[in-house]
């Protein structure tokens, strides 16, 4: 009985660990995808402008258009307008320079 406890135990912790792990790793991957938003103000500065041209240009909430990737050149988001029933997802470019849009696949 004591060895089948201490088998659980360790495969208890072993399942903690990794997830662990799985959550650090998705958090790392995100925070590579957006880390000149976090280090470059001039970007940041972009992206604000532009995704603000944007909301007001297709009438949508910015609250609406999670930022997945940021270049120099252009970010990725995935629109999602918030509605009853079903949301469908849409990926779009938006260019910095022009905030002008273009789809993507997600």
């Amino acid at each position: 009985m004591h060895n089948a406890h201490m088998f659980l135990q360790k495969q208890f912790w072993n399942s903690f660990w990794g997830i662990c792990i799985l959550i650090a790793f998705i958090f790392a991957v995100h925070a590579w995808n957006l880390r000149l938003l976090y280090t470059d103000p001039t970007v940041r500065n972009q992206v604000k402008t532009s995704m603000e041209a944007v909301a007001e240009r297709e009438g949508w909430l910015i609250s609406d258009m999670p930022v997945r990737k940021v270049t120099r050149d252009w970010i990725v988001i995935h629109y999602r307008r918030h509605v009853r029933g079903p949301d469908p997802k849409t990926c779009y470019y938006i260019a910095l320079d022009t905030h002008a849009i273009s789809p993507c696949s997600l």
